[in-house]
């Protein structure tokens, strides 16, 4: 397989790791989550958010989950059904969150029971209790609390007033309940409440992402390889698929932003609770929201900024093929690449903040702390990530300096930094992936998931680390070639591109082991064991091969200092002798770095065609109820807008959705 070949593979892999995610709301969870209960039947508009996701498509009998939220509008109506045989019916224009956790009761003995929360912050819903069931029920509202015994009936809320019709059982409240009629909540109402507009842009936000994925496999089935690009069509092309890759990674971004801005409404809401308990747990959680949001804006900022550069990269690209340099394209193109890197890790750090914000929504502090470590985890590797693609560009830009020089040999071993520094951008941003995956399996409750995320998440580490250092290594080389050529000592310099090939090799090895690795952590995320363990036993492989790479590297460094120590003393034989073994070195780097991306491509090749068979289903699902949802339009010009338009109100939040023209 084709280095240039390779990266656009990886492009591929990074949209594979986006729809795994997505899928996880419809494939069945692992062992360690259950479902709580079951969405019956629905009508008219509905939104939900299931294992803390929005977007995700409504259909008759699916599982719902600990924390998932229905929000309806003004002609919306959901059935629910739980295992103890409750039944709960959510009105039009209702905003609801169900939770079912164990907690500990009692004075002196404490012992577990299982506690289920209907989580109103406004609307109406009718209730009939399990029978005989041992699940302690609760009504709860932004203001007031009713612990519910053996009941039927109905409450509702418009945010302040509370209002409760029970015909059978009894209940305690803390707060105000008015007992009467419960009447729907108007669609004026609702769209004036700010924990609805939340939802409604959070589920907005996640249409348009969705939306955008659409447009970057489009893009991208139109882009020829990086090692193919010979005309200015090819190279608009190419940029065209990253321009919409680093759009979608924005767009993903904002919506997890939305998503923390929704749970940072609904507790805003709650913090004013008559139950002290309730409202100290909703202000915690509106702090840890505010702080996602934050974090989350940031990263829209960062994705942002990362499809500017591409722009500005891409006037080099075009010039540079004007005057029949492809080399230097190539090498811009793949700087190209490394801001949709970079785009996609700040996206991971962004979804990876939201995720600590809905653990804490669920009130699950142990969850919602381990996310947060993860977060930051996420962050810094997105920051290394934007760093080397600080380092791909100036590399680049070394490449068309050395080619207007007509320096072929300090252009040749500035393409080797490029590579380089691209790989070590790609694997960092494998490693954000990575961390993502853990703090995601942290909100979901899959501690098993987590935990051997996490193992997978210090392998991709440790490889994204080993690449940096290679390319480290590879941008020394270039040095001493650009030293060498300088002083005319053309064997010198010789020898060091050869050395700058090879740690550029070694470099590309262990992207591939982080790949590898990023492939078991999504495979382990949406519970396909087989695909995990297969992944598994490749990124042994690749690892493997990785330490070949390595070590054939550092050979090909030693045998070109021999090169320069021959050099120096006058001994043209000597000097020969080594050159000869170092292109012999690196020729060896060389056949492993295939050999890691040849098994690197394994995994891909096995997760793409599971993920096109799945996806299928899913889209086709997703076209049909992307019209019932609120109209997403966009504005050709950065930061754009994303309005949801409703009768008489209109409610606006920043998005990163553009339409951009290459020169």
């Amino acid at each position: 397989m084709k280095r240039a070949e390779c990266y656009t593979v990886k492009y591929f892999i990074l949209l594979v790791c986006a729809a795994l995610i997505m899928l996880l709301a419809v494939i069945p969870a692992s062992a360690a989550v259950e479902s709580i209960c079951t969405l019956e039947s629905f009508s008219g508009k509905i939104m939900l958010k299931t294992k803390g996701k929005w977007g995700a498509t409504p259909v008759n009998g699916m599982t719902l989950y600990n924390g998932d939220k229905i929000v309806t509008t003004e002609n919306g109506k959901a059935t629910v059904k739980f295992k103890d045989g409750a039944v709960i019916e959510v009105s039009k224009n209702s905003n609801l969150r169900i939770t079912e956790q164990e907690v500990k009761k009692g004075f002196i003995f404490k012992k577990k029971v299982k506690r289920r929360d209907f989580k109103l912050s406004i609307g109406k819903i009718s209730f009939k209790t399990g029978h005989k069931s041992k699940v302690q029920t609760r009504l709860i509202t932004p203001t007031a609390v009713a612990a519910l015994r053996g009941s039927a009936g109905a409450f509702g809320t418009n945010g302040a007033e509370n209002t409760i019709n029970q015909t059978e059982g009894t209940s305690d409240f803390i707060g105000n309940f008015i007992k009467d009629v419960v009447r729907d909540i108007s669609a004026d109402l609702a769209k004036r409440n700010p924990a609805q507009r939340a939802a409604v842009n959070a589920a907005t936000a996640a249409v348009a992402a969705k939306t955008a994925k659409d447009k970057t496999i489009r893009a991208m089935a139109e882009a020829v390889t990086i090692e193919n690009v010979k005309t200015v069509e090819n190279a608009r092309a190419i940029l065209k698929s990253q321009i919409e890759e680093t759009t979608e990674a924005a767009l993903n971004a904002e919506a997890a932003k939305a998503a923390a801005e929704e749970n940072a409404a609904e507790a805003k809401d709650f913090a004013k609770n008559a139950d002290k308990k309730v409202s100290e747990l909703a202000k915690k959680a509106e702090s840890t929201a505010n702080k996602s949001v934050k974090k989350a804006a940031n990263a829209v900022k960062k994705a942002n900024t990362a499809k500017k550069k591409i722009v500005k990269i891409a006037e080099k690209v075009v010039n540079a093929i004007k005057k029949d340099d492809t080399v230097s394209a190539q090498a811009a193109l793949l700087a190209g690449k490394t801001n949709v890197d970079a785009a996609n890790a700040n996206a991971d750090a962004a979804a990876a903040n939201a995720a600590t914000s809905e653990a804490q929504a669920k009130n699950d502090d142990k969850a919602a702390k381990k996310a947060e470590e993860v977060a930051d985890k996420t962050e810094k590797a997105a920051d290394k990530t934007e760093k080397a693609a600080e380092k791909t560009e100036k590399a680049a830009d070394k490449v068309i300096e050395a080619k207007v020089k007509g320096d072929d040999i300090t252009a040749e071993a500035a393409v080797a930094a490029v590579k380089a520094n691209s790989d070590a951008a790609g694997a960092n941003a494998d490693a954000a992936k990575t961390n993502a995956v853990v703090a995601e399996a942290e909100m979901i409750g899959d501690k098993e998931i987590s935990k051997k995320a996490e193992e997978v998440a210090e392998k991709t580490e440790k490889a994204a680390e080993k690449t940096e250092k290679a390319a480290e290594k590879t941008v020394n080389a270039v040095a001493k070639v650009e030293e060498a050529v300088a002083k005319g000592d053309m064997a010198t310099a010789e020898a060091n591109k050869e050395a700058a090939k090879a740690n550029a090799d070694a470099a590309s090895a262990q992207a591939a082991v982080a790949t590898t690795n990023t492939a078991v952590a999504e495979a382990e995320l949406v519970g396909d064991t087989a695909a995990a363990e297969k992944a598994e036993e490749v990124a042994e492989k690749t690892e493997k091969a990785a330490e070949k790479t390595e070590k054939a590297a550092e050979k090909t460094e030693k045998a070109a200092e021999k090169v320069e120590e021959a050099v120096e003393k006058g001994d043209e034989a000597a000097a020969d002798k080594a050159l000869e073994e170092t292109k012999e070195r690196s020729e060896e780097a060389s056949e492993s770095a295939k050999e890691a991306e040849e098994e690197s491509e394994k995994v891909t090749t096995t997760t793409t065609t599971t993920t096109t068979e799945e996806e299928t289903t899913t889209t086709e699902e997703e076209t049909t109820t992307t019209t019932e949802e609120p109209t997403t339009t966009t504005t050709t010009e950065e930061p754009t807008t994303t309005t949801t338009t409703w009768a008489t109100t209109t409610t606006t939040t920043t998005t990163t959705t553009t339409t951009t023209t290459c020169p």
